[in-house]
């Protein structure tokens, strides 16, 4: 009999009871209007209950507060003997989250088709970029894995960078001579106030490409100031090259060779012996793509510029010392814009082609150190790096 009373009384609590909805980190107050005996709730991790003390009506009303989200139930027994059960639902704050989402890609919609269950429509660029967007919604406490249904598209191929590369052995005389064969007006146009503001900021061919950049900007074209400088054997372009490389990931140059040294030794036993020993030597340019802003047309770059040489003058025991010079340098730049390096390879690099031959072989500072120019200091080698975005 007690039993059945029981279950009867649990159904009509149940068929009776009231329901209230609001989201995570709010507080509720619930005015039942009748003196509360004593108050149970079934999951204290979704709520915080208490007794609303600001109210003049003492024990009629509860204060409600969503820790987590979820639904659960207080269960309400008043002074007069009577029971009641409350249903509360703890819901997401989805306008907030579904503003946050239309910012970063207007494609996005958010729908809830369940309490806590979402679909999740749209197109992403890349996995980088719906990796993001899980994120937030993880750090609203959304579980793609359980709470989301993923019907997104992502493209197959991310944006890429490609970097027009120009390697130029460039004379390193004064702009005054430059300037009074009509050169730099040919290379930057006729505006008479540029020209002459260029020429005040530069003491040599390289500082003038620097200050053209600055003040002509995208309307300065590297490849028509080559030309010019070429026509009049102002520069020699040793390579032209293309690199491509995606965001997070590295691209490289490469321009040297190895040097075999027969290295003279004896074994355990006292037997002389020989051996070959591989030496690298060359130009070694690292672009790393940190970050690219397609909509912007912007991108951070870190480059990292390596040379290595072999000074005969410190050998020891038949192997030469080896020197290196590294740059390393990170910036922001845009779309077309023309970054200059210069400085990594001097005029006695090329003394070293006398003791060994086969250097004048490698591609590119085969070249260079061949030039009587570069070996007199009268040129110097000099990288125009282009960086373009391209579409997937």
């Amino acid at each position: 009999m007690f039993r059945i009373g029981l279950i009867f009384f649990m159904l009509t609590t149940i068929l009776f009871s009231q329901e209230y909805s609001f989201t995570k980190q709010e507080y509720l107050i619930m005015d039942l209007g009748k003196r509360i005996k004593s108050v149970k709730v079934s999951n204290h991790d979704i709520l915080y209950v208490e007794y609303n003390k600001e109210t003049k009506k003492a024990f009629t009303q509860l204060l409600v507060y969503g820790k987590d989200y979820g639904k659960a139930f207080i269960f309400v027994t008043y002074a007069d003997g009577e029971s009641e059960s409350i249903k509360v639902n703890v819901l997401h704050d989805l306008n907030r989250v579904k503003t946050v989402l239309k910012n970063r890609n207007k494609t996005l919609s958010l729908e809830e088709y369940n309490k806590n269950k979402f679909i999740l429509k749209g197109d992403f660029l890349n996995d980088k970029e719906k990796k993001k967007t899980l994120d937030i919604l993880h750090k609203a406490d959304i579980n793609s894995s359980k709470d989301l249904i993923d019907v997104t598209e992502v493209e197959n191929f991310p944006p890429i960078v490609k970097i027009k590369m120009y390697i130029v052995e460039m004379s390193n005389q004064s702009l005054d001579e430059v300037k009074s064969n009509f050169i730099l007006e040919d290379i930057v146009g006729k505006n008479t106030m540029q020209i002459n503001t260029i020429a005040d900021q530069s003491l040599t061919l390289d500082g003038m490409f620097t200050s053209a950049i600055k003040h002509i900007g995208s309307r300065f074209s590297i490849t028509h100031a080559l030309k010019v400088l070429k026509q009049k054997q102002l520069a020699k372009i040793l390579d032209e090259s293309t690199l491509y490389v995606m965001e997070g990931e590295n691209t490289q140059f490469l321009s040297g060779g190895t040097v075999y040294v027969r290295v003279q030794g004896t074994t355990s036993q006292g037997q002389p012996i020989s051996d070959l020993k591989e030496l690298e030597y060359g130009i070694k340019l690292d672009v790393k793509l940190d970050r690219l802003n397609s909509k912007n047309k912007t991108m951070l770059l870190s480059i990292d510029t390596q040379r290595t040489s072999i000074n005969w003058e410190q050998k020891v025991d038949n192997i030469p010392g080896f020197g290196k010079k590294s740059i390393k340098t990170r910036m922001a730049a845009k779309d077309g814009q023309i970054i200059v390096l210069s400085g990594l390879v001097s005029s006695e690099d090329s003394k070293i082609i006398k003791k060994i031959p086969v250097l004048g072989d490698i591609p590119i500072l085969g070249k260079l150190f061949r030039s009587e120019s570069f070996k007199k200091g009268k040129s110097e080698l000099m990288f125009f790096l282009i960086p373009q975005i391209q579409k997937s």
